[in-house]
C-alpha cells in the first residue's frame, strides 16, 4: 500500500518469473516510487528477453522490443507491418496458444525471414527453434510448444 512504501526503508519486488517489469503491468509500481522521489535500484535476474537475443543467432547490435502484440487482429497486422519500416532485430513476447497464428501472419507480411523462436527462457525446458519462418512453422506444427515464448525476428 502507499502507506508501507513511504514508511518503509527498503522495499524489495521479487519475481520467480525472470526479471520483472518487462511487458508487465509492474511498472507502475516503479512510476508511482519515482514520481514520490523514492529512489528505486536495479538487482538483475534473469530476463527473457536479453538471454533470447543472446542465443537466438539473431543481429543483437540493434534491436526493437514490441512486447505482446495486441490480440485484436486489425491492431495486430498493423503492428506487425510496423516492422517493415525498421531496420533492426525485433523481439516479440507470445503465448504458446497462438504461436502458429501469429507466424502466419508474419510470415505473410514480412516474408520468409530468419527467426528464433525460444520458449521457457532460463528455465527447464528451455529451447531454441530456428531457421526461415517456413521450416519454423513446420517444426512447430510437429510439436506441442507450451510456455511462455521469445520470437526473434532478423
Amino acid at each position: 500500500s502507499e502507506m508501507c512504501i513511504r514508511d518503509s526503508q527498503d522495499i524489495g519486488f521479487v519475481s520467480d518469473a525472470g526479471t520483472p517489469l518487462i511487458s508487465d503491468p509492474g511498472f507502475k509500481l516503479v512510476k508511482y516510487a519515482l514520481v514520490n522521489n523514492i529512489k528505486v535500484k536495479s538487482v538483475p535476474g534473469p530476463s527473457a528477453l536479453t538471454s533470447a537475443i543472446s542465443i537466438s543467432g539473431i543481429s543483437s547490435d540493434q534491436f526493437f522490443f514490441m512486447g505482446f502484440l495486441p490480440k485484436k487482429k486489425s491492431i495486430r497486422i498493423k503492428k506487425i507491418e510496423s516492422i517493415l519500416t525498421l531496420n533492426s532485430s525485433v523481439i516479440i513476447f507470445e503465448s504458446s496458444k497462438r504461436l502458429q497464428n501469429t507466424l502466419s501472419e508474419i510470415y505473410s507480411i514480412l516474408g520468409n525471414r530468419r527467426i528464433s523462436i525460444l520458449k521457457e527462457m532460463t528455465k527447464v525446458y528451455e529451447d531454441n527453434i530456428s531457421g526461415k519462418i517456413d521450416s519454423v512453422i513446420d517444426k512447430i506444427k510437429q510439436r506441442n510448444i507450451k510456455g511462455e515464448i521469445v520470437i526473434l525476428i532478423d
